[in-house]
């Protein structure tokens, strides 16, 4: 196992745009991504950079921030890593996601002037039954996220589906010449 069997984590949407080192979004975003371990994923946790520094916020910038799209969604706490560091926990294990409210934030916008972006990481904890809770196994950390914020973009956070008739009839189905 080259991951001397620690689970892996990665980030997979947004994605980073072709030849750039960052994504353009505004708005609320959903973060999603995977992670993998042959005994299983207990947690997945973030980590942000709220100001673009290069420094993920322990818990300084994140508790109560107006950010997150619900109270809930925003509680910091310890990632069981033995690191003292702290997360926000993500909804789901293996295929997990979180979505953030950017629209608040200033200066994060990439240019040639300004290279400040929201940055995000991940690490996920392994659900091992046969181990003591700080005996489990966590990843490296994912490769950062950066994201460019940019509410100036169309966002595009509500969709509305329409349904038209509880089951197709004979006339829908037929075919007119």
């Amino acid at each position: 196992d080259p991951n001397a069997d620690r689970p892996s984590v990665q980030i997979t949407y947004p994605a980073h745009e072709a030849g750039k080192e960052y994504v353009q979004m505004g708005g609320t975003i959903t973060i999603s991504g995977m992670a993998n371990d042959d005994d299983g994923i207990s947690a997945v946790y973030l980590q942000f950079d709220m100001n673009g520094d290069g420094e993920f916020e322990n818990g300084v910038n994140i508790t109560g921030c107006p950010y997150a799209t619900s109270g809930e969604d925003n509680v910091l706490v310890d990632i069981p890593d033995g690191s003292g560091k702290k997360g926000i926990l993500a909804h789901g294990t293996k295929s997990w996601y979180y979505t953030i409210n950017v629209s608040q934030l200033q200066g994060l916008k990439y240019s040639d002037s300004n290279n400040k972006t929201l940055n995000v990481r991940a690490i996920a904890i392994e659900k091992d039954t046969d181990k003591a809770e700080n005996d489990y196994l966590y990843s490296a950390w994912s490769d950062t996220l950066h994201i460019s914020v940019n509410n100036d973009i169309p966002n595009y956070s509500n969709i509305k589906l329409k349904r038209f008739s509880t089951r197709p009839t004979e006339s829908d189905l037929a075919t007119k010449v």
